[in-house]
């Protein structure tokens, strides 16, 4: 069987910001992270309409963001929403961590899976409930939170994380996380969550 090794429009358009998003110095020299949410328009024929910012962070990091998305819509093609309807509304997120000095982040996510694969899922809790405040875009949160409700025989919460999952899924088009770390020379990572 031939594997087919040509890319989707989404792949390209989201490969495109992965390449070109860079985390400004001023974000560096601050320190700082930052959350920027843009909320896209479709219009009826299923091309960008207009765009507006949701959560907004200092212009350093929203004009880098504003920048990439300006020079990306050009490969904009209904093709990149899958099958999603068109005339709505979606949300892109764009996540900036500093990371520290001391090497690169935790994976929280990943955390939180061991501790439901352990069935410890109070401590699960513990790591997802702060995550969520940290990425609230990123439906995989809920529905790793869902199952530790779940386990703790929580139904009302865990059915309650199931639908705010799907609900997220529906609105949010895409997720990008820049992430730097390291102490002389810094190491920059963006990844498409």
């Amino acid at each position: 069987m031939q594997e087919d090794s040509t890319l989707t429009d989404r792949k390209i358009w989201e490969e495109f910001f992965s390449k070109n998003l860079k985390y400004p110095a001023e974000g560096l020299r601050a320190q700082e992270s930052a959350r920027i949410v843009l909320s896209v328009k479709i219009g009826p024929e299923g091309n960008l309409d207009s765009l507006f910012l949701v959560e907004e962070a200092p212009n350093y990091f929203q004009n880098n963001v504003l920048e990439v998305f300006s020079l990306g819509s050009a490969l904009w093609s209904p093709a990149i929403l899958e099958n999603r309807p068109v005339n709505a509304r979606y949300l892109i997120c764009f996540d900036f961590e500093f990371g520290g000095t001391n090497g690169p982040p935790a994976d929280y996510k990943k955390v939180a899976e061991g501790y439901i694969e352990k069935g410890k899922p109070e401590k699960a809790l513990k790591v997802l409930d702060q995550l969520i405040e940290k990425q609230p875009y990123d439906y995989k949160n809920y529905q790793l939170r869902s199952e530790a409700h779940r386990q703790l025989g929580n139904t009302e919460q865990a059915q309650k994380d199931y639908m705010n999952s799907r609900l997220t899924k529906k609105k949010v088009l895409s997720e990008f996380d820049v992430v730097v770390y390291g102490q002389v020379t810094r190491r920059t990572e963006t990844v498409l969550r």
